[in-house]
């Protein structure tokens, strides 16, 4: 093993430093077996650390851990690898605007689409799993208690469901911004939460967003706040496989509207709330009015850049 490696931090769905979740990028880690990963994860504390063993032509082989455990999926961490990659130049663009990866991870391969932008930065979208959804008998009472807030912020337009695709997520729809703001989560009534429920994320969400109220800079479709600290987090600033959910909830819902035919374009804003606004792009692509497939992404940028001491 390497008695060094070359590691990378961004900031994943936002254009600018100091926004959106963040992520490390370490490279050449073919030889980091899984003891060690964990560890270095644990010791870097970001949500999220990709390590890449290898990139062959338009295949890249990674895995993602957070501080508590390796993940199937990660869609920041995903938007950081492959900006990393493109700001390294180690993705061969051949004069082309557009490539078609594969993320190929330890339960299967991921495609991902990376765009080069005018801006220079590098769009990232990954195809998700589509979720599916389940009506759980929930205690308002105790959800209430769980987020510090009261029942009465609860929507009475949209349902209480969980979504079930790479996480399980309990989406939690309120009435105004105001709601979403007053939340003071107690973290170890969630946590107890979710081992009675079998979810990993209570996903609290809003659709009144107005421009004035997106600090993100766009006018956002759906205003979100994720509190997951089962798989290593708080509150998420922005997270990709949620995104997914959300918009796959809000189709079925009802309140998106088609942006041109097959498909649905969705722009969410999180992470304002603890002062790392984030972009999220969430894109479906309909069949006969059923969702086909579902892709999440977004920009990084880079924050820092080191060596990992393996002597």
């Amino acid at each position: 093993m390497k008695n060094s490696l070359p590691y990378y931090l961004y900031d994943a769905f936002s254009v600018k430093r100091f926004g959106g979740s963040q992520a490390a990028i370490v490279l050449n880690a073919d030889a980091v077996d899984a003891s060690t990963r964990a560890a270095l994860a644990k010791e870097l504390g970001y949500p999220a650390t990709v390590f890449v063993a290898d990139i062959t032509n338009d295949k890249i082989e990674a895995q993602f851990y957070s501080t508590v455990a390796e993940l199937p999926m990660c869609g920041h961490g995903t938007v950081a690898l492959i900006s990393c990659l493109s700001d390294l130049n180690l993705l061969d663009w051949s004069n082309h605007s557009t490539l078609h990866l594969s993320l190929a991870l330890p339960n299967g391969e991921a495609p991902v689409i990376a765009i080069r932008q005018d801006n220079g930065k590098t769009l990232a979208m990954l195809k998700v799993r589509v979720a599916k959804f389940r009506d759980d008998s929930i205690d308002l009472s105790r959800l209430s208690k769980a987020l510090g807030s009261t029942h009465r912020a609860f929507s009475n337009e949209l349902p209480i469901q969980t979504a079930v695709a790479d996480f399980t997520h309990l989406i939690v729809p309120v009435n105004s911004v105001s709601d979403m703001l007053s939340l003071q989560p107690n973290f170890s009534d969630i946590a107890s939460f979710y081992g009675d429920h079998g979810i990993e994320t209570i996903t609290v969400i809003c659709t009144k967003v107005e421009a004035a109220n997106a600090g993100t800079g766009a006018s956002a479709h759906v205003r979100i706040r994720d509190f997951c600290p089962a798989v290593g987090v708080a509150e998420s600033a922005a997270a990709g496989t949620t995104n997914a959910a959300v918009a796959g909830y809000l189709f079925r819902q009802g309140p998106l509207s088609r942006v041109s035919d097959g498909e649905i374009h969705v722009l969410a804003e999180q992470g304002i709330e603890i002062q790392r606004p984030s972009e999220i792009h969430s894109r479906l692509i309909l069949n006969n009015d059923s969702i086909e497939s579902q892709w999440v992404g977004g920009v990084a940028s880079r924050v820092a850049s080191g060596q990992l001491d393996l002597s």
